[in-house]
């Protein structure tokens, strides 16, 4: 029977591979680490945080001319930033607008609105700073929106000015909680806090996400373009 190694004290922010003993279900092996996904706050102490990058790479599959299932791009996906919410990045994985067709035969299409038309959708990875990094800088508050109008469209129009982060889209959000603890706001303050693995189904509501955590949030969303009734 296998012996037990040295205790391992875990660290927040570490993924370690586990064995077990099937015969006793007990733990017997623990190594460390398997991945780190975030760096422990307490060692920042009180410098200024500072976000690690993530390599995120988009792997799109297809045919070739004979029809055999091939690999048409193996590539890593750039972020995007803008200057009004600092820490705040939105990797645009893939979108598509109107009927979905096999196999894919054109260019990629890119991200060109932030939200997704009604027969449309879009994918995406998203980061959150904590809620205290992404204030924005008021002296350049113009400017920054014009940023955001530029690099993301769509996505100021649907910002409330008078409640900075709440936003109601025409979409039904396949939202998942991937590292991270994060706040889902609804009306009237109501709020959901959101662990990893934790899934949302936001079905065209009006809400918010809060970073209220010394740590950055990643959260994966697929975003399918909806018809809005009207209220009877």
């Amino acid at each position: 029977m296998a012996k037990a190694t040295e205790v391992i004290q875990p660290r927040r922010g570490e993924v370690y591979l586990v064995s077990l003993d099937p015969t006793v279900g007990a733990e017997i092996r623990k190594t460390r680490p398997a991945a780190v996904v975030g760096a422990p706050s307490e060692s920042r102490g009180t410098e200024p945080f500072r976000e690690e990058p993530m390599d995120i790479r988009r792997v799109v599959t297809g045919h070739d001319a004979s029809g055999k299932a091939i690999v048409l791009a193996n590539e890593a996906i750039t972020p995007v930033d803008i200057a009004l919410f600092p820490g705040m990045k939105t990797y645009e994985m893939w979108s598509t607008d109107g009927p979905r067709n096999v196999p894919h035969t054109g260019p990629f299409p890119g991200v060109p609105r932030y939200f997704p038309g009604p027969d449309g959708s879009v994918f995406r990875l998203f980061v959150f700073p904590p809620q205290g990094q992404s204030a924005p800088n008021p002296a350049a508050l113009q400017a920054g929106v014009a940023e955001m109008r530029a690099k993301l469209p769509g996505l100021a129009e649907h910002l409330e000015l008078d409640n900075p982060g709440m936003h109601t889209t025409d979409s039904v959000d396949y939202a998942i909680v991937v590292s991270g603890e994060i706040d889902l706001e609804l009306d009237d303050g109501a709020t959901v806090r959101l662990t990893p693995g934790c899934v949302v189904v936001q079905n065209g509501t009006r809400h918010a996400w809060r970073n209220r955590s010394a740590e950055p949030v990643v959260m994966a969303f697929i975003l399918l373009g909806a018809r809005r009734r009207s209220r009877s």
